[in-house]
Formats: structure tokens, sequence, C-alpha cells
């Protein structure tokens, strides 16, 4: 397979995005803020020729190079078993046969970003890897497990949710959280590990404010106005 394929369902489909808005005031600003650093400290190791100015470095791709030089410093998990050539192989979903323009956009970047280390854990030594995102996400996890198995059913989510205070919808329904889960499970068992429910959140912001070469909240912030109005109508995810 010479490019990644998508996955068809999207994280943030439906009423899951309901429940995304929920977790998005204490998750989605230091996503934003890990995506960032990451990005930037791999495009400060770009060759000369994929390298502009720092204030418009989302419109630069990040080169083989830079992805050599910038994963074996940072210590990820997996670096000694990741290829850059074929990292851009893989996650250049819109380029064609390898050549010396060929590099991760900010989107695909991020894409790279998640799944290279969706499996590395909050004791991980590394840099550049999504890490204090991860540790938000674990401790979210924690709290959400209250039997401790290692498994979330939305039965659990919704639980640990409707004790949280100061979300943005007075309500988290059963709608939004079934929807939440539904879209993210692989595997027809009704519940989340932890790599599955740190994928459902990751991919689930990814999908929402990144672009090939910008992070923006504008069209976030717009779907949200209409969620809001949608829910103050009666409209929207019911509780049953």
């Amino acid at each position: 397979m010479k490019h990644l394929e998508l996955r068809r369902i999207r994280i943030s489909d439906g009423y899951a995005s309901y429940f995304l808005d929920q977790i998005d005031h204490f998750m989605l600003a230091q996503f934003e803020a890990d995506v960032k650093a990451a990005f930037k400290a791999f495009w400060s190791n770009n060759s000369p020729s994929h390298k502009s100015s720092e204030a418009k470095m989302f419109e630069d791709k990040i080169d083989v190079q830079a992805l050599s030089k910038t994963i074996d410093s940072s210590k990820w998990d997996r670096a000694s078993a990741i290829d850059p050539v074929n990292i851009i192989a893989t996650y250049d979903i819109d380029g064609e046969e390898l050549n010396d323009k060929s590099g991760l956009d900010l989107q695909e970047f991020t894409y790279f970003l998640i799944f290279e280390n969706i499996k590395s854990g909050t004791k991980s030594k590394c840099t550049n890897c999504l890490e204090k995102t991860k540790e938000v996400i674990n401790d979210f996890f924690k709290y959400l497990d209250c039997n401790k198995d290692g498994l979330l059913s939305a039965e659990n989510i919704f639980n640990g949710m409707s004790n949280m205070k100061g979300l943005p919808y007075p309500n988290t329904t059963t709608t939004m959280v079934n929807d939440f889960v539904l879209n993210t499970m692989e595997h027809k068992s009704a519940s989340l590990d932890i790599f599955d429910f740190s994928y459902g959140l990751l991919v689930g912001m990814f999908e929402r404010v990144i672009d090939s070469d910008a992070l923006s909240e504008i069209n976030l912030n717009s779907m949200k106005v209409v969620r809001r109005k949608n829910l103050k109508d009666g409209f929207g995810p019911l509780r049953k």
C-alpha cells in the first residue's frame, strides 16, 4: 500500500462532535500546543530547500532529513524501527513518486505524529510525541475507568462525565457518548482500552482543527455555535 488509507468513518462524525466539544476546554489547547511544538522541532531540521521563514513554517513540508534527525534526537520508543523514507511514502497522502520535493504537510505530519506514538505510554521519555496531551488523556481515562479494568464502556464514560462540572453543554448525553464509542472502536467489543480511547480523542481533535497548512479553530467555533443553537432549540443529541 503506497499511501495510508484513512478510515471511512471520521471520529468527529455525527453526535460524537458534541462529545468532543465537551472535552475541548481541558484538552484541545494542549493538543494544539504539542502539535505546534513538534512541527517546529522537526521543521528546524529541514534541509534548506524545505525551509522558509518561521512565520510561514506551516506552509513548508517536513522532509526526510528532518524526520531522520528529529525522531532520533527526540528518543521515540520505536526510533530504530522507523524508516524516514517509508514514513514519507506512507503518510504523504497526496504525493506521487518520491522525489527531492517530497515531505509531510501539517495535516499529514499530525497524522504521522499520532499513529507513530499512539502506543508509547506516559512513562516514555520521548519528546515531540504529543507527550503532554497523552498525559491529559491518561488522567482522564483513569478518572473514567471507575472499576479499574482497563476498559471504558459507554456507560463508564457517561457516568464519569455526568459528574464533571464546567462543561460547555449542561448535560453529556448517552447519544453523544455512544456515537464517540461507535466511531472509535475497532472491534465490536463496545468498549475502549487506553489505545482506542487515545486514538479517538487525538484523531477527533485532529479532524477538527488541522489543515494542510494551518492550525485553526475558526470552522470549529462556527460549528459549535450551530450545535449550541441546536441544543437550545431542542435538537441535537437527546439523553435517550
